[in-house]
């Protein structure tokens, strides 16, 4: 994974706003936001093996951790990151990236929970909507345990502050038990 930097400093964005944190700033984004204020990790940046990374961050005395630096899906160890942090991401069997499933995959992996982006224009839920309208999903453990949830596209799909935002809303929906629930 192409690290740019490893720090520990007070969380400036979001909920978590003040607390510590552990943050991990990747190198290498593509966006090229105007707003950006992280301009030098476009380049600079070395690569660093995941059981590396975890060592340091243990280093540090806090429970949070912010992965950051535009684009981090992008970085090719994120989902061995994801897996030793405690997470499953279904999408890594699509690459690196962007990545587009099919719907023979879903079924495979068949995901405890759910989370599809809903725009805020007519069909802007077409997505959603599709994974209850499909048979062949009925069977998904997302479906049957009512884990399925809609999320407001802007909060996602932006590299922006309010992606923070997005993010809680996403924990509150994977683990209501750790984050409480949705509203």
């Amino acid at each position: 994974m192409k690290v740019n930097e490893i720090f520990f400093s007070l969380q400036g964005e979001g909920k978590w706003t003040g607390l510590p944190n552990v943050f991990i700033r990747t190198a290498g984004c593509n966006l090229r936001c105007s707003y950006c204020d992280t301009k030098y990790a476009y380049f600079n940046g070395k690569e660093m093996r995941v059981d590396d990374i975890l060592k340091k961050i243990r280093n540090y005395p806090c429970k949070y951790l912010c992965i950051t630096g535009g684009e981090p899906l992008l970085q090719k160890d994120i989902h061995e990151l994801i897996e030793k942090a405690g997470g499953i991401n279904i999408a890594q069997v699509a690459g690196e990236g962007y990545p587009t499933l099919t719907l023979e995959e879903v079924i495979a992996a068949n995901p405890q929970v759910i989370i599809a982006n809903v725009e805020e224009y007519e069909g802007g839920d077409i997505s959603f909507q599709f994974i209850f309208d499909e048979p062949r999903l009925g069977g998904l453990d997302a479906l049957v345990n009512g884990r399925v949830y809609g999320i407001n596209a802007d909060l996602t799909n932006q590299p922006i502050p309010r992606i923070v935002d997005g993010l809680e809303l996403m924990a509150k929906m994977i683990h209501p038990e750790l984050f409480g629930s949705v509203e």
